[in-house]
């Protein structure tokens, strides 16, 4: 008799060891499901931020070209209003490098003082 109910606790034991790692192991497996679930969302929301990043750069890429083209234009425009200032100059018989008028009042001034003493 002894031996018997050693076994049968024996195996109500076993029997209760397993139903608790099959629980365990069920409790993992919902825990990694979720997980899992929980990185996929957080990618989905990284890739969408990022692609709002993405078209934000690009949008600024795209203004800050058209504004170095922009001051391109004006650096170029003023250039050849200065170079023609130069060429009205010489044609003038004038020193074309005695009136710099881009570079400020001062210069102004001064020129206004040299060419008004003579």
């Amino acid at each position: 008799r002894t031996q018997g109910a050693q076994a049968a606790s024996k195996s109500a034991h076993v029997d209760t060891h397993m139903d608790e790692l099959h629980s365990t192991i069920q409790q993992l497996t919902q825990s990694k499901a979720r997980m899992q679930s929980s990185m996929l969302e957080q990618i989905t929301s990284f890739r969408s931020q990022l692609e709002v990043v993405a078209e934000e750069n690009k949008q600024l890429r795209h203004e800050l070209t058209l504004l170095n083209q922009a001051a391109a234009s004006r650096v170029q425009e003023r250039s050849e209003a200065l170079l023609q200032q130069q060429r009205k100059a010489l044609e003038d018989g004038d020193d074309p490098f005695a009136t710099r008028p881009a570079l400020g009042p001062y210069n102004a001034t001064l020129h206004t003082t040299t060419t008004a003493s003579p």
